[in-house]
């Protein structure tokens, strides 16, 4: 899936919980 920013991570469906910490740094 594209890039997002973190702004736009909460629009975004759920990500798997491997991703969610990794997105939470960015």
């Amino acid at each position: 899936m594209p890039r997002i920013s973190s702004s736009s991570s909460c629009v975004q469906p759920l990500p798997p919980p491997a991703a969610a910490p990794l997105m939470a740094v960015d």
